[in-house]
């Protein structure tokens, strides 16, 4: 695949086939990230992937927390939908108006609960002694692993709800505790659900963009 359409057709995948994705591609996923640029080639990225049993272990202790209504506390601090800029505040509501004129609300929720339904997901992770600059890093790290996904027809989501309750990833992935969990992703493929087909719109160049010739 060209590369612009990879990066144009790429999109949150919210419910995947009871479909295995093969070790070789989740590898190859993996090497093409590890190419991404880091600071002074720190590479200070730290990647834990579940599937299989593992990951059926996993969910079978999450969805009952998730679906409880269970507040989730990530390792990485969150902040309150107020304190975020006015754009920010927007683009939330936007995407709420959305899921509601679709009516695909309860879906919505249904996917976070089981994780999506993948068949595999990927617990992203940092020292916790790192710099700040190592969160730049990890972010294009888990950005390449997406694309290279993407270009061998594997659909992604990176999402808070898979690392809300960071013990239960710890206990069945035997996390170091020299490392803090920063994101999730979960991978598989795109069933023929309707949440599949919704795709937020995106901000317009001139809205974000500033150029000084």
């Amino acid at each position: 695949m060209e590369f612009l359409k990879v990066v144009q057709g790429r999109h949150s995948i919210r419910s995947f086939q009871n479909k295995t994705i093969a070790r070789s591609d989740l590898e190859q996923i993996l090497h093409a990230a590890a190419k991404s640029p880091s600071w002074v080639n720190a590479q200070e990225w730290k990647v834990y992937v579940a599937t299989g049993k593992t990951l059926e272990v996993i969910k079978a202790e999450y969805t009952p927390r998730s679906r409880g209504g269970e507040e989730g506390h990530s390792e990485v601090k969150t902040s309150h939908r107020e304190t975020f800029s006015t754009v920010a505040q927007q683009n939330m509501a936007a995407l709420g108006s959305l899921i509601e004129q679709k009516g695909i609300g309860s879906e919505f929720s249904n996917s976070q609960h089981i994780m999506y339904n993948a068949p595999a997901i990927m617990v992203f992770c940092v020292p916790k002694n790192a710099g700040e600059f190592t969160i730049l890093d990890l972010g294009g790290f888990y950005q390449s692993a997406m694309l290279t996904a993407c270009d061998l027809g594997i659909g992604s989501i990176p999402s808070y709800n898979i690392i809300k309750y960071p013990e239960i990833l710890r206990k069945h992935l035997n996390i170091s505790d020299d490392y803090k969990i920063v994101i999730g992703v979960a991978f598989g493929y795109a069933d023929d659900s309707e949440l599949n087909r919704f795709v937020p719109d995106r901000m317009p160049l001139d809205k974000f963009a500033v150029f000084c010739d």
